[in-house]
């Protein structure tokens, strides 16, 4: 009985060490990013199931010569909705359950040490965005920039990728990152791309415009006011505080470990390009509003995203 008490008593202390030890890392224990990747790669898989099941809807649906023009063949355009209708849910899932979680889950009087807690060792998780927001937007982005490749995505959507993909990794593996934010950015800003999806639609498709113009312009007018509501108007005060308590991570532990000063820099240099980056659709949307008030079913209104693409 005493050497069964003994061996419990080395075995806690040992989980002690290790948690300890997890603790101070910058990244989570080698278990948990284990699982981490397995949750990613399953995620992944689903979005391309879905993809696949987009694809064979949209070929079967698809009229020859319909949406097409002179560059695009049947199967440029049935892989590009295919594309643009596999968003479209992932980025409605994304958003309604992203503006659940932080205007009804979320406290709103957290302090800024409790949004920094990571997934193992805090105590209280109510101020923290649960795992799936970062590693499932991590997953869409990998399932989507071969994608954006093959569909002809422009260089800034493709920079746009690629600095989601950075900070969703960093929030999925770092044990000091502000994750009471990642439901924002990963899921709440996501409900404008579902107005885009729906007013990009139109745009393949002439004919709809052509026979139903109120709706085409109506999906315009949503689409403008879910982007400056939640890339403008809410996105800079959340800018703001991420960006203080980013700044109080790199510098307060950087002075142990340098590598929070890089992974500091890692971090603000996709919010700052992405802000600059919807600062300037938003110049383009507001032109193309202008031009709405002449032209209210012109199909080439300019958002300055993609004038075929979903994201």
């Amino acid at each position: 009985r005493q050497a069964g008490a003994m061996e419990t008593f080395f075995k806690l202390k040992m989980e002690a060490q290790t948690f300890a030890g997890a603790r101070d890392s910058v990244l989570l224990p080698p278990d948990y990013l284990r699982a981490c990747v397995l949750r990613i790669v399953s995620y992944a898989l689903a979005i391309a199931c879905l993809q696949l099941i987009c694809h064979i809807a949209v070929r079967r649906h698809t009229v020859s010569g319909s949406g097409l023009n002179s560059t695009e063949t049947g199967s440029d355009i049935v892989l590009m909705n295919s594309f643009q209708l596999t968003n479209f849910f992932v980025n409605l899932c994304l958003g309604g359950w992203g503006i659940w979680w932080w205007f009804f889950v979320l406290p709103s009087g957290c302090s800024d040490s409790e949004k920094i807690g990571d997934p193992i060792s805090v105590e209280d998780s109510r101020c923290l965005s649960p795992p799936f927001f970062a590693e499932f937007q991590l997953a869409y982005q990998l399932w989507g920039i071969p994608l954006c490749i093959a569909v002809g995505e422009s260089s800034a959507m493709m920079g746009h990728h690629s600095f989601v993909a950075v900070l969703a990794s960093l929030g999925s593996t770092l044990v000091a990152s502000p994750r009471y934010f990642c439901v924002y950015f990963f899921g709440v800003v996501e409900a404008s791309s579902v107005f885009l999806a729906i007013m990009n639609a139109f745009k393949s498709r002439p004919e709809w415009i052509k026979a139903m113009p109120r709706i085409f312009a109506a999906s315009k007018l949503i689409f403008s006011a879910a982007f400056f509501l939640t890339r403008i108007v809410l996105w800079i005060p959340v800018l703001y505080d991420f960006w203080g308590i980013a700044w109080d991570i790199g510098t307060s532990r950087g002075e142990e470990n340098p590598l929070y000063y890089v992974l500091m820099g890692a971090v603000f240099s996709p919010v700052i390009f992405l802000t600059v980056l919807q600062l300037f659709w938003a110049g383009k949307i507001v032109n193309g509003l202008v031009k709405m008030t002449n032209r209210p079913t012109d199909s080439g209104w300019e958002t300055g995203l993609s004038t075929k693409k979903i994201r």
